[in-house]
């Protein structure tokens, strides 16, 4: 199966947002939901993770399969991974962890270093919250 341009469209109006403020949710911009929507292009793989993820917790992993074209099991992994549902924070060597919650409600968490840091400034304007954490509690 692959990406369903006919649901992708029903589930953005059901969700009552507008082309320009989906491009937001979803960390893209509104001409490619444009031209996603009337089949001139498909989007990348690696937005079309993002899409499942999003849609299977706005939905369901079926409902996210029917717009994605991504299977069913796939999208359930995503979706029942650690990183996107935090409640025990990953056993690592780091004395402080960042957790980045991004706009569409993904979770990620990441040693805080350089490296992060560089990361983190990069994609700023599709961060929704963030929280340094040490080891046993909040800092």
């Amino acid at each position: 199966m692959t990406f369903n341009p006919q649901q992708f469209k029903k589930a953005r109006k059901e969700l009552s947002f507008t082309q320009k403020e989906f491009s937001s949710e979803l960390r893209t911009n509104q001409r490619s939901i444009c031209f996603w929507e009337t089949e001139r292009s498909v989007p990348r793989r690696n937005k079309l993770i993002d899409m499942a993820v999003y849609f299977a917790l706005q939905f369901d992993a079926h409902r996210a399969h029917r717009i994605t074209g991504l299977e069913v099991s796939a999208i359930r992994n995503m979706i029942s991974d650690d990183r996107l549902t935090p409640t025990q924070p990953p056993i690592i060597t780091y004395q402080k962890i960042l957790i980045v919650t991004y706009e569409s409600g993904v979770q990620r968490w990441f040693p805080v270093n350089a490296t992060t840091l560089e990361t983190i400034v990069m994609e700023h304007t599709f961060i929704d919250d963030l929280n340094i954490v040490e080891q046993g509690g909040e800092l």
